[in-house]
């Protein structure tokens, strides 16, 4: 794919994002397979069963989504703990981004040590923006 298509979708589902949480809504399950791309280029968030509302700037949480694009504070959690609500959703597109580029998903290490080895023919500015998403929290 190229950088040009990558960079429209990721910033039609960021602004997707944006509105979701705007509404307080975190969907906890973004993946490629939940992105829908339409003839006319515009895509649509969908599969809203593991999405989840909070009105709390820390919210608890519970082991949910798709295990190769959860945020690393998703995966094993402790029942109940408390994480940034919209966090994983940022993380997931970050590996959606990687998996538009590359056909696979990253090894954490490689995401600790920012060197995902992307196809040479990607930008400097989309890898950054990749780098961008893929913070993991402490």
């Amino acid at each position: 794919m190229t950088d040009d298509f990558i960079k429209k979708v990721m910033a039609m589902v960021a602004i997707g994002l944006d509105y979701l949480h705007s509404k307080k809504i975190s969907h906890r399950d973004l993946k490629p397979a939940n992105i829908l791309l339409y003839e006319d280029g515009k895509i649509k968030i969908c599969d809203f069963g593991l999405a989840q509302i909070t009105s709390n700037a820390l919210a608890s949480v519970s082991s949910a989504g798709t295990p190769m694009f959860a945020a690393p504070e998703i995966i094993g959690v402790v029942r109940g703990a408390r994480i940034l609500p919209f966090k994983p959703d940022i993380f997931s597109l970050g590996l959606t981004a990687c998996y538009l580029m590359n056909g696979v998903l990253p090894d954490t290490l490689d995401i600790h040590s920012k060197t995902i080895p992307f196809d040479g023919s990607h930008s400097d500015d989309l890898k950054d923006f990749v780098y961008f998403l893929l913070v993991i929290l402490p």
